[in-house]
């Protein structure tokens, strides 16, 4: 987790502060003013897209297991269990207040 932004009222700074954090790959930045949080919500939140392409993976990875597999290709993507792990990210991430 990344820290607070300071500048309370500033909300292009705060975005721009999320998507940095979001690139360096981290999973989310404090929001410490209710303005903060719509923000926050739309920047970690993943679209469509990455949901879909997790959850593909996912199950290639899972698929793989059953056949004693610890490592597999899908679509030119390496999938082991280091990636799956940020794959469940992505999908536990769908909902911006985790339920």
């Amino acid at each position: 987790m990344d820290r607070s932004f300071a500048v309370l009222k500033e909300t292009k700074g705060y975005r721009r502060e999320c998507t940095r954090t979001k690139d360096l790959g981290l999973p989310v930045r404090w929001a410490i003013r209710p303005n903060q949080i719509e923000i926050a919500n739309e920047v970690f939140s993943p679209v469509q897209e990455e949901v879909d392409r997790a959850l593909k993976l996912a199950k290639a990875y899972e698929e793989a297991e059953d056949k004693g597999l610890g490592v597999v290709g899908n679509d030119g993507d390496t999938i082991d269990a280091a990636s799956i792990r940020s794959l469940r990210n992505t999908m536990q991430n769908t909902d911006p207040m985790g339920r």
